[in-house]
């Protein structure tokens, strides 16, 4: 891979503009008056979703939460997802967390698949919300003060909130679960680069798994596999005009490359996984826009998944 060398300040600002929500703006596909609910918006079971489907982010200037089916159909913005990025599912699917970084709505949200009950369990600039494996904690990083942030948790009823790292100039992203809810990998930058960790849920033991300055890269939006027992990691590589999908595994061995080219403006990246582990839906430039795609965990059988003229981005696959 050709060596890169990122500045931290603009990798920050690509975080920050992949993972919240920008300010207040219009739906960037226009007006949602008249035009028929996800099927998982349209009710039955508080919103629980019948069959597996995909919630992400769509955005120009505001960031909107849109749902589709795997089959490309049901394509639509989520009942009062103005204004969020980052949806995440709860594991019963009745609900998505979501965050925003600026603006008067900045937090953490949290609200039924259908819309309802949208409420703010956290005040100030977020990133990244993700639920725990049993669904009694949100993880994501939140703004303490005017130039720090940190990986928290809290209860989604807005109660318990935690904070997992400190402030110590350390910049961290992507906090991911483990299939037990025991550890938490993420994302650290440091001098020299970006690298992967992992520490325990309580936020002792911070451990290295991939320094990424050993690949001359930058490493990001790691995602641990939900399946129980499996230590895989999903995370995206950027080396100049190299792009990878890679997996790992938690002790830091089998690093394997899912999907790896150099033909894209911009890179393959937000893997996220399907429930059963078999599957990765990731959002590309591959046909000149951002859009969404699945593959095989092998990297095989690739197929697109939208196709619109807006930045479809940070993709959750319910259960």
């Amino acid at each position: 891979m050709n060596r890169l060398t990122i500045s931290r300040a603009s990798a920050l600002a690509a975080m920050a503009l992949a993972l919240g929500a920008c300010d207040a703006g219009r739906d960037p596909l226009g007006p949602s008056t008249g035009t028929e609910a996800p099927d998982a918006a349209r009710g039955g079971n508080g919103g629980t979703t019948s069959t597996p489907r995909i919630a992400f982010s769509a955005f120009t200037q505001s960031s909107n939460l849109y749902m589709v089916n795997l089959d490309g159909t049901g394509y639509g913005l989520i009942p009062n997802g103005e204004n969020g990025g980052g949806p995440a599912w709860s594991p019963d699917g009745k609900k998505l967390a979501f965050t925003n970084a600026t603006g008067d709505g900045a937090g953490v949200w949290v609200m039924g698949a259908d819309g309802r009950g949208r409420k703010r369990i956290f005040v100030g600039a977020a990133w990244g919300a993700t639920w725990s494996p049993d669904g009694s904690r949100i993880l994501f990083v939140g703004q303490v003060d005017s130039t720090h942030s940190v990986i928290q948790v809290i209860r989604p009823n807005g109660r318990d909130r935690r904070e997992l790292t400190s402030v110590d100039g350390q910049s961290r992203w992507h906090p991911t679960w483990s299939p037990d809810g025991g550890r938490i990998a993420y994302e650290e930058y440091h001098t020299l680069g970006s690298r992967l960790m992992v520490m325990n849920a309580d936020g002792t033991s911070h451990t290295p798994i991939l320094d990424c300055a050993t690949l001359a890269a930058q490493c990001s939006s790691p995602a641990w596999s939900p399946v129980p027992g499996d230590e895989r990691i999903v995370f995206t590589v950027r080396d100049g005009d190299a792009r990878a999908i890679v997996t790992i595994k938690v002790d830091g061995t089998d690093y394997r490359n899912v999907i790896y080219g150099t033909e894209h403006v911009a890179f393959d990246f937000h893997p996220a996984w399907s429930p059963d582990g078999t599957q990765f839906v990731f959002s590309s430039a591959k046909a000149g826009n951002l859009d969404l795609y699945l593959m095989n965990t092998d990297g095989t059988d690739i197929r697109q998944l939208t196709s619109t003229p807006i930045a479809e981005t940070l993709p959750s696959w319910s259960r």
